[in-house]
């Protein structure tokens, strides 16, 4: 075996040993994360010099092969090891990305397997040729697809850390500025080497002096480490977190005293430094004392907020710790004052808030309460009227009457659904809905005003649609009444078509689709852009030849919002219009009769059933031309009626005698039909099982909530529709008689 040392073998073996000394003496002492990928990168690169350096020494082919192979592991070892280095340095957020090191390493490991089974495939040194030298012989190897390879890798990587590293360094104070920019240039020199060797511009044929080039970053880091306190964060922690933060700092001793004081904390307590360091925290801030008092020293963080100099502060004391040895403890608080003023002030405002839509609320609720009572005789004595002999021109005249407040109704209704809906009081039931009644009803509905308008009313309901789901019947009967009434509003001589069907998401969710399109007077792109906004018309002059408020496109689309559905419109001036809206649904099982179809109140109109009986009702309401009202309606399908103008009088009258059903008002004076129907269910009274009946002006879901609670059966809502009235009377009688 030849061993003769040459230039190039002396100097890889100075490069490598320089390099260990970097890695033994220089930072040894240093403990953390950087350092330690530091050292493991200095010594894979003294391990690659060291192989190498022997290898150009040595004869023997077969050895010289055995030393490159293991030159390799410093090779493939030095690239990940500086990302890894740079990566700590700059703390980037890949570090918290398990296996982070195994990616990195998979082309590197990679590539070692090969070398060491090159003579089986030959694709990292294709071919090895021998040269005889003064004094021995030196192995030029062939590059194969494999040095290729990691050479790409190389260049990648270095790459990617050279961008992390100008990205720390236009973020980075002065200090770390000057530490980052020794890295970039100790970072150049070894990939120019190698560069060189692998471009085949080496000035010493077939020898790769990239090992030397590592002594340049070696000096630079060995200068940096021991001048420049690189990879010491403490001055820098100094500087940027006690120095500069907008917050105080506290640096407090085991005895409680304050040892030292950041200029914030100055500002924000108004105290000089001078002033408080050496003394006690709690004769500074007893705040400080309590909370030490109640914990002592141990490592629990303490938290609180105190009031000083007129500022509020907040505080949090964590325990500082070296080799797991409390030493003190650090404060660290900042002035709040504008946070707690801004909170107050939102709090103020939220409750201000809260009391107006409260108020609001309750003027909608009084005002629609005032309006339906006397809407309540208007409506009802016009339709007892309109039962008489009229001539002509008296039945016109009451028709147009009941129109009129069947508009008022209408606008008063829009306006309270509006109010709900702006106040998130909007609420939907979830009950079985037969979708086909409520469809065709609909289409009924419409018929008339159709037909007047010489238009042709159609629709279509597809196979798919189920004939019942879960919904609300009430608010998808006012959606579908929105769009059909209007379609057939602003159509003359026309075609309004209705379709159902059904349809699937992108995640194969079954949707229920809804479409009315009309060949009306359509809408222009700027109407289109403010439709469902509230009170929006195409303009005046649609308002005065149409009426409406403005309020029912408004309305559907914040029902279809609650569904999470989305609505959708086309239209063009003079062609018509084309609204489609899609829900999601869960089908329900048909119950025929049983499922709602979202009549007014809940109940579907019904003829009363021929000869009502001798009944005896008790009617409750403190209004005369209520009583009045509904006595004659109830006298005329032969029921007997019984009246108290109080709730105290109605349960007076239960007490003495037992009747079929009570009919309620609710707001009644001296005792509201609330407590009286309490205390005729409670005991053992006469009526205890009979049924009664909510009769309110009130008509939102918390009154009907309210009435169940108070012991009420059902509810009707005024103004009394005749046909509802016959509804419930029938329904809650043949259920009294059940139950008896």
């Amino acid at each position: 075996m030849g061993f003769s040392f040459n230039v190039p073998s002396v100097v890889m073996l100075i490069s490598g040993v320089v390099l260990l000394s970097f890695v033994i003496f220089t930072v040894r002492q240093i403990n953390d994360k950087c350092a330690y990928y530091l050292k493991l990168m200095m010594a894979a690169a003294a391990l690659w010099a060291i192989t190498n350096s022997f290898e150009l020494a040595l004869s023997d082919i077969g050895l010289k092969v055995i030393l490159s192979k293991l030159s390799y592991i410093g090779t493939c070892s030095v690239v990940p090891l500086w990302l890894m280095f740079v990566l700590n340095y700059v703390k980037h957020q890949w570090l918290h990305k398990r296996g982070l090191g195994l990616i990195i390493s998979i082309i590197p490991v990679i590539v070692l397997c090969f070398v060491f089974t090159n003579e089986f495939h030959g694709l990292v040194w294709p071919s090895l040729e021998p040269i005889e030298i003064a004094g021995g012989i030196r192995l030029i190897y062939g590059h194969g697809i494999i040095v290729f390879i990691f050479a790409v890798y190389s260049a990648i990587v270095m790459l990617f850390g050279t961008v992390v590293l100008i990205g720390f360094l236009n973020s980075s104070p002065a200090l770390i500025k000057q530490q980052v920019l020794l890295m970039l240039a100790a970072s150049i020199s070894p990939w120019i080497s190698n560069a060189i060797y692998l471009l085949g511009y080496s000035p010493i044929e077939g020898v790769d002096l990239t090992p030397i080039g590592f002594i340049v970053p070696g000096v630079i880091f060995h200068f940096a480490v021991l001048r420049f306190k690189m990879l010491d964060i403490m001055p820098v922690a100094r500087h940027m977190l006690f120095n500069e933060i907008s917050d105080g700092v506290l640096v407090i001793d085991n005895k409680h005293r304050i040892v030292d004081i950041n200029p914030a904390s100055s500002e924000i307590l108004g105290i000089n430094e001078e002033q408080i360091v050496g003394k006690h925290v709690g004769d500074v801030m007893p705040v400080f004392a309590e909370l030490f008092d109640k914990t002592g020293n141990d490592d629990r963080i303490r938290n609180a907020c105190f009031k000083q100099n007129e500022k509020y502060i907040d505080v949090r004391i964590s325990r500082l710790t070296d080799k797991n040895q409390g030493f003190g403890f650090m404060a660290l608080f900042r002035d709040i004052s504008n946070i707690r003023k801004t909170q107050e002030e939102l709090m103020r405002a939220m409750e201000e808030a809260e009391a107006a839509n409260n108020a609001k609320g309750r003027f909608l609720a009084n005002v629609s309460h005032e309006i339906r009572t006397p809407m309540n005789g208007i409506m009802g004595f016009l339709e007892l009227l309109s039962e008489t002999a009229l001539d002509p021109v008296q039945a016109e005249y009451v028709n147009d009457t009941k129109s009129a407040a069947d508009a008022l109704l209408c606008l008063l209704n829009d306006i309270l659904d509006y109010s709900k809906a702006e106040s998130g009081m909007l609420q939907m039931e979830h009950i079985p809905v037969d979708l086909h009644k409520l469809i065709n009803e609909t289409i009924s509905l419409f018929e008339p005003a159709a037909k007047k308008n010489g238009t042709k009313l159609q629709c279509f309901i597809s196979e798919s649609v189920p004939v019942s789901i879960y919904g609300d019947p009430i608010r998808l009967r006012q959606v579908l009444n929105n769009l059909v009434g209007n379609a057939v509003k602003f159509t003359e001589n026309g075609c309004v078509t209705v379709r159902a069907d059904t349809l699937q998401d992108a995640d194969n969710n079954e949707l229920l689709r809804l479409e009315v399109k009309d060949t009306g007077i359509g809408m222009s792109r700027e109407t289109l852009d403010r439709l469902f906004k509230a009170f929006a018309q195409a303009d005046t002059s649609t308002t005065r030849k149409y009426g409406g408020t403005g309020l029912g496109l408004s309305i559907t689309k914040k029902i279809v919002d609650l569904y999470g559905g989305a609505i959708d419109v086309q239209s063009e001036p003079g062609k018509g219009s084309c609204f489609t809206i899609t829900i999601g649904f869960e089908p329900a099982e048909h119950t025929g009769a049983e499922a709602a179809a979202g009549k007014e109140d809940g109940y579907e109109g019904a003829e009363w059933s021929a000869g009502g009986g001798k009944a005896l009702i008790l009617l409750a309401d403190d209004i005369e031309a209520n009583r009045k009202l509904v006595t004659i309606l109830l006298k005329k399908q032969g029921y007997e009626v019984v009246c108290a103008e109080n709730g105290k009088a109605a349960v007076e009258m239960c007490d003495a005698k037992v009747y079929d059903l009570v009919l309620m008002d609710c707001q009644m004076p001296v005792m509201d039909g609330y407590q009286a129907s309490q205390e005729i269910r409670s005991g053992q009274g006469l009526n205890k099982g009979t049924p009664i009946v909510a009769m309110t002006a009130y008509d939102s879901d918390s009154d009907r909530r309210k009435c169940k609670a108070a012991g009420m059966d059902d509810y009707i809502s005024k103004p009394v529709r005749v046909n509802i009235l016959k509804e419930v009377i029938s329904r809650n009688l043949e259920r009294g008689t059940k139950g008896q």
